[in-house]
């Protein structure tokens, strides 16, 4: 049973990275003008070549991009604020004032982890966004560090195949 679930992952797999082919020439040409830094498509070395600076001719496409990451920051998980509160999935529990203490408390803490050290969430949240602007997907992943709490990591789009279920 169990090699029969690995097998149909990785026929799975194998059929989103033929799907994915046919976007990873343009994701990489969006990548060489707007963030070189991440063109990484079809290079398993990963090793940052930065002549490739010299291709852009204007940087108002990189501007915008930032911009837009920066936007995207603020508006949505803004370092300052509590930008998320928990409530119940049942509204008489949420009248409770003893509900709303403990979730009000829930939340501290799940705003010290995420903004403590070693979580990366606000960098892995701005590298998200970017990928956002410029690729139209963002991939963060949210991980049990263990010993040091949550662990948040931004997982660029040439590392990811996406694929919807039922329940989307």
């Amino acid at each position: 049973m169990t090699k029969t679930i690995a097998t149909n992952i990785v026929k799975q797999q194998s059929i989103l990275a033929s799907d994915r082919s046919n976007y990873d020439s343009v994701c990489q040409d969006i990548a060489k003008e707007f963030i070189p830094s991440q063109d990484i498509f079809f290079d398993n070395d990963k090793t940052r070549d930065y002549s490739a600076y010299d291709r852009i001719l204007d940087g108002s496409g990189q501007i915008a991009l930032s911009r837009w990451t920066a936007a995207m920051d603020g508006l949505n998980t803004p370092r300052g604020q509590k930008w998320q509160t928990l409530v119940s999935s049942n509204a008489k529990l949420n009248d409770n004032i003893n509900v709303k203490r403990y979730f009000d408390e829930v939340t501290d803490i799940l705003f010290e982890a995420r903004y403590g050290g070693g979580s990366s969430f606000a960098s892995s949240a701005s590298e998200k966004y970017t990928s956002l602007g410029a690729f139209g997907t963002g991939v963060l992943l949210v991980d049990d560090a263990f010993d040091q709490g949550i662990m948040y990591k931004h997982i660029h789009i040439s590392e990811m195949f996406l694929s919807l279920n039922i329940f989307g």
